[in-house]
């Protein structure tokens, strides 16, 4: 019987791990699969916030050419301009439970606030608010609101757009949609989608940003030799902000507080 049950579980070892090794092997396979697939991809050029600036989170903040962004600093909540390493914006978590960020540009000016809706492990919304209204009519966010997400009562804020995302193990897709008008009930919004994004089977991060309309790619991000953090590469004409924010809903919990302080996209 020692004998038997020895026999047995040194087998079970060998499945084990055996099983460990071909997990590891798949991910690797379908790891550089991602990699070349975002190496390869084209980013292509957009016009629709050159024409109208005001669809943009921050029109400072809508680039002007094909550039390339990281995070920089030990807090990880700046990112910059991955040639120049000038700052672009910087998020600060608020609120007991960092349930808000405050999203500054460089000259260190509140442009948005970023407030989660909902939050779970596979999915999470958030909403990015503005100090002005998104259309005409538009009521501005409630005392009521404003205190479940650690905001100040009395804060004039409106809903300016609207991020939902859902994640795997290791891949994940969102939405980026802007407010355009009232919903059918008071809770809700109509919505246009303007960005998507789909964050690929990797060990990494390797994911790839198209245009809702077109279905063009506009962005993509990968995690390079040991890089910790991805670097984002942009096409001209697309927002920025709007852009890691998505991304950054892909990984980890999707909160407001985690895309103000995580070292991950």
């Amino acid at each position: 019987l020692d004998t038997f049950s020895e026999s047995s579980c040194y087998f079970l070892m060998e499945e084990r791990s055996t099983l460990v090794y071909r997990l590891l092997e798949y991910q690797s396979k379908m790891g550089n699969a991602a990699a070349k697939q975002v190496e390869s991809a084209v980013v292509v050029d957009s016009s629709t916030l050159l024409k109208d600036d005001s669809l943009s989170i921050a029109s400072s903040l809508i680039s002007k050419e094909k550039m390339s962004a990281k995070l920089k600093g030990t807090k990880m909540n700046t990112w910059v301009d991955a040639s120049t390493g000038n700052i672009l914006y910087t998020s600060k978590s608020k609120g007991l439970i960092k349930s808000h960020a405050i999203i500054l540009d460089a000259e260190e000016k509140e442009i948005a606030i970023v407030v989660t809706a909902k939050k779970g492990m596979k999915s999470s919304t958030l909403y990015i608010g503005k100090k002005t209204p998104s259309f005409k009519g538009q009521k501005a966010a409630s005392d009521e609101d404003l205190k479940k997400a650690g905001i100040e009562e009395g804060t004039e804020l409106y809903a300016f757009a609207v991020i939902d995302a859902k994640r795997g193990l290791s891949t994940g897709k969102g939405t980026y949609s802007l407010v355009t008008g009232e919903g059918k009930d008071e809770s809700d919004f109509e919505l246009k989608d303007v960005y998507t994004a789909e964050k690929l089977s990797s060990m990494g991060y390797q994911a790839l940003f198209k245009e809702a309309e077109s279905e063009s790619i506009i962005a993509k991000a990968a995690t390079k030799g040991v890089a910790m953090t991805p670097t984002i590469e942009f096409a001209a004409g697309v927002d920025m902000v709007a852009l890691i924010l998505l991304g950054q809903t892909l990984a980890g919990d999707g909160s407001a507080g985690a895309l103000a302080g995580a070292g991950v996209v």
